[in-house]
């Protein structure tokens, strides 16, 4: 996994609502400061023109994120996202496993959501686990374990939605993924 990017907004946070912001961006790898140009409330592509040091980190610039005394900016990530196979007599729990990282966001509690729907209908189960980031930038294991009888009873194509919020609701990162599902009765 590539290192994420400290920001540090460049002018007075006051305006650090709006769509472009003017920032420097501090990267963990190799420690090179540069400026830069991202969009709040969207991912951003940040790469360092040092080291190479490059990945797409989500940025929102809020009052959860936002440090008004330094002007740096808390962000969260996900990565490392696996589930063993799953389903059948033998292994009948979906078990996601997933890494979370915090940057500046320390002391503060973060949610990590887990969603399943189906595509195009509504969700059929969500479970959230609270992660407290004590250090600068930390980086969290964190499971799910989801019993094989909240899924539907017919074969459909399953969204499998994970959210870092703040504990305030404000959204960190997002990701998702499709996968089929295909439904066997129990015999008995």
């Amino acid at each position: 996994m590539a290192d994420p990017f400290g920001i540090l907004l460049s002018a007075g946070v006051s305006w650090a609502t709006g769509r472009v912001l003017d920032a420097l961006l501090d990267c963990l790898s190799c420690a090179y400061t540069h400026p830069r140009e991202i969009q709040n409330k969207e991912v951003n592509y940040l790469s360092c023109p040092e080291c190479g040091n490059s990945l797409p980190q989500y940025v929102n610039v809020c009052d959860y994120t936002l440090d008004s005394v330094s002007g740096r900016v808390g962000a969260s990530g996900i990565s490392g996202i696996w589930w063993d196979s799953w389903g059948g007599l033998f292994n009948p729990s979906f078990k996601p496993h997933l890494k979370v990282w915090t940057l500046d966001l320390r002391g503060r509690d973060q949610v990590v959501r887990l969603k399943l729907g189906e595509l195009g209908g509504g969700s059929f189960y969500s479970y959230d686990v609270v992660l407290n980031s004590r250090l600068r930038y930390q980086r969290s294991n964190v499971w799910f374990s989801v019993p094989r009888h909240v899924f539907p009873r017919y074969s459909t194509t399953v969204t499998v939605d994970l959210e870092v919020l703040s504990e305030y609701n404000d959204l960190l990162t997002e990701w998702r993924s499709l996968m089929n599902y295909a439904y066997h009765s129990p015999t008995w």
